[in-house]
């Protein structure tokens, strides 16, 4: 018979500090959101839409603690996993951002895998899929972004 047992020391959640540098750039094939530049860019065939947009103080907070949650914070300065095989269809994903003073780069592509692709790396790639998601959903909530015309930038 095995037995096992755990001890739990302390469940005390900390209060998140929020860097006051922290900036995000995510970029996609057809959007970007910089809440550096405070801008939104929509991409389409023949001109591109540019909108001002702000993140409220609560919503960059918010987003900050959703990097440090999937440990966005903890990936390389620029990272960029390398795949073999691809399943349609294939989105581009580019996050840059700013943390105490710090620079990191992370770019990936979704429905993309190697053959020999390790479950840590296709956890990583979950925990990048899932706060874009996020972000995106946040974003494109705001009225600026509900009055834009859908793109016509088409993916096969």
């Amino acid at each position: 018979m095995i037995l096992c047992t755990f001890t739990i020391i302390s469940c005390e959640k900390r209060p998140i500090m929020f860097p006051e540098d922290f900036g995000f750039i995510l970029k996609t094939d057809t959007d970007e959101i910089n809440s550096i530049d405070a801008t939104y860019r929509r991409r389409y065939l023949n001109k591109d839409t540019i909108v001002v947009l702000k993140f409220t103080k609560a919503e960059l907070t918010n987003i900050y603690s959703l990097f440090l949650e999937h440990g966005l914070n903890n990936f390389p300065t620029n990272y960029e996993p390398a795949f073999q095989t691809a399943s349609a269809p294939v989105f581009y994903y580019e996050y840059l951002f700013r943390i105490n003073g710090q620079y990191k780069s992370i770019k990936f592509t979704s429905n993309c895998f190697r053959a020999t692709f390790h479950w840590w790396a296709k956890y990583k790639l979950k925990q990048l899929q899932k706060v874009a998601g996020q972000i995106e959903q946040m974003t494109f909530n705001k009225k600026e972004i509900q009055g834009l015309q859908e793109t016509d930038i088409g993916f096969f």
